[in-house]
C-alpha cells in the first residue's frame, strides 16, 4: 500500500504495454550508460560502462548483504526503505537506483539536500537505510533535528564518494548505536569495489572494508608499480567485471589508465594485516613540504577534532622559497563567526599536529567549492591562488 503522496508500481505501469523491444544486445561490449567522472582533478571524462559491467557490480553488492538463510532472504526482498539524495546521473545514485530495483525496496529521493528535510522524511516513511557521501553526514549530525527526530527506523547506514571524518562517526553512533559503513568505488567500476558486510568479523569505521566478490585489488609503489607488503601506503589499482571498457573517445587517457588490465585508481590506499583497505588520498593530492609528504585527510580531519570548525578543505598552496606549503580552507560553525582568527586555528594546529603537518595558511569561506557528490573541488580551491 503506498504512503500519501507516493505512487505504487503497480499503478505506475497500470495501462502500459508490456512490449519488449526487438533488439539484439552484447552485454560484455555493448555500452549500458555513460557516466562522467567528477572532474575533482582535472577534466571529467566519459566512462563507458557495459551492461556486464553494471550488473557485475549490482550482483557482487547484494551478494555482500546476503543473509545467512533463505528465510532471512526472502525478507530482505520488497520490505526495506532506502533514503538517498544522491544524484542518479552520478554512478553511486545510479547504482543505488539499480540494486533499490532489484530488491523491489522503496527509494525515497530527493533532489536537493536539506538536513532537516532528509531527517523528517527518515521518521516519516520509517526509513531502514540512508546512503549518503560526507558532506550530508556533516550537515545532518549538526542539525538540531538530529537528536530530536524518531531515528530508530534506521538498521544501517553508507558513505562513499570521499573519507568520512572520523568525529562524524563518532557523532552517528553515539546518536543512533551504530556506526556509518564506509565503501569505495569509481565512476570507472560501475561505481562499487569495496564494501563493509556485515559478516566482517569487525566493521572498522576508518576503513572501506574488503573487495566485492569477484574483485581484486593490490597497492603499488605509484612511480615503480612494485606490488607494497601491508601497512604501506601506494596506489590502488583494482581489476574486475565491473571495470570499464575505457573513456569515451579517449584512447590516449584510457591507455594511461590501465597497466597490464589493472586499472590505476590514482588514489593513495594501505590495507591491514587483516585484509581490510584503507584511503589515504588522491596521488595528485598529495602535498610535498620540504621533503615530507603529506596528506589532506590527514591535517583534515584533525582539524574537524577543534569545537568551531564545521567544514575543511586542504590543499598545496605555492611558496616561492620552498615549493610548496599546506593551507587550509574552513568554513566555521556558525556561533563561532567573529570569535576566532585564523591565526588561532593555526596557532591550536601547532599543538595539535607534527611540525611538518599542521597547515601555514588558514583561510575563512562561506562555504567550501563541493563536486555534484559533495566531494569537495580541490582543483577549484587550488585554481583560487592562480
Amino acid at each position: 500500500e503506498a504512503k500519501p503522496d507516493t505512487i505504487t508500481l503497480e499503478e505506475f505501469i497500470n495501462g502500459k504495454e508490456a512490449k519488449a523491444p526487438d533488439i539484439d544486445v552484447d552485454p560484455l561490449n555493448d555500452i549500458a550508460a555513460l557516466l562522467y567522472t567528477g572532474g575533482t582533478t582535472g577534466l571529467p571524462k566519459g566512462v563507458m560502462l557495459t551492461h556486464n559491467n553494471l550488473v557485475s557490480d549490482c550482483l557482487a553488492v547484494l551478494s555482500s548483504m546476503r543473509p545467512e538463510n533463505e528465510e532471512e532472504i526472502e525478507a530482505v526482498y520488497g520490505t526495506g526503505v532506502s533514503l538517498t539524495v544522491l544524484p542518479i546521473c552520478h554512478s553511486f545514485g545510479f547504482i543505488v537506483l539499480i540494486i533499490s530495483s532489484v530488491l523491489s525496496s522503496m527509494l525515497v529521493m530527493f533532489d536537493s539536500f536539506n538536513p532537516s528535510e532528509v531527517l523528517e522524511a527518515i521518521e516519516y516513511y520509517k526509513c531502514t537505510t540512508f546512503i549518503g557521501v560526507p558532506v550530508m553526514y556533516q550537515m545532518i549530525v549538526n542539525s538540531p533535528d538530529f537528536t530530536k527526530r524518531d531515528l530508530s527506523s534506521l538498521e544501517s547506514a553508507s558513505s562513499g564518494s570521499a573519507t568520512l571524518a572520523t568525529e562524524l562517526i563518532k557523532k552517528w553512533k553515539e546518536v543512533l548505536g551504530f556506526a556509518v559503513g564506509q565503501g569505495f568505488g569509481l565512476t570507472e567500476t560501475s561505481p562499487v569495489t569495496h564494501t563493509q558486510p556485515a559478516w566482517l568479523p569487525e566493521i572498522r569505521p576508518a576503513s572501506i572494508g574488503i573487495p566485492i566478490i569477484d574483485t581484486d585489488a593490490k597497492i603499488v609503489d605509484p612511480e615503480t608499480l612494485e606490488e607494497l607488503p601491508p601497512g604501506k601506503i601506494g596506489e590502488l589499482l583494482l581489476k574486475g567485471p565491473q571495470v570499464m571498457i575505457g573513456y569515451w573517445k579517449s584512447p590516449e587517457a584510457t591507455a594511461e589508465t590501465f597497466v597490464n588490465d589493472w586499472l590505476r585508481t590514482g588514489d593513495l590506499a594501505r590495507m591491514d594485516e587483516d585484509g581490510y583497505f584503507y584511503i589515504e588520498g588522491r596521488t595528485k593530492d598529495m602535498i610535498k613540504y620540504k621533503g615530507y609528504k603529506v596528506m589532506p585527510k590527514e591535517v583534515e580531519e584533525k582539524l574537524y577534532e577543534h569545537p568551531a570548525v564545521l567544514e575543511v578543505g586542504v590543499v598545496s598552496f605555492p611558496d616561492p622559497n620552498i615549493g610548496e606549503t599546506i593551507k587550509a580552507y574552513v568554513v566555521l560553525k556558525p556561533e563561532y563567526k567573529d570569535k576566532i582568527t585564523e591565526n588561532d586555528l593555526i596557532e591550536w594546529s601547532k599543538e595539535k599536529m607534527a611540525a611538518y603537518k599542521y597547515p601555514r595558511h588558514i583561510e575563512f569561506l562561506n562555504v567550501l567549492p563541493r563536486t555534484a557528490v559533495g566531494k569537495i573541488f580541490r582543483r577549484r580551491l587550488r585554481e583560487r591562488e592562480n
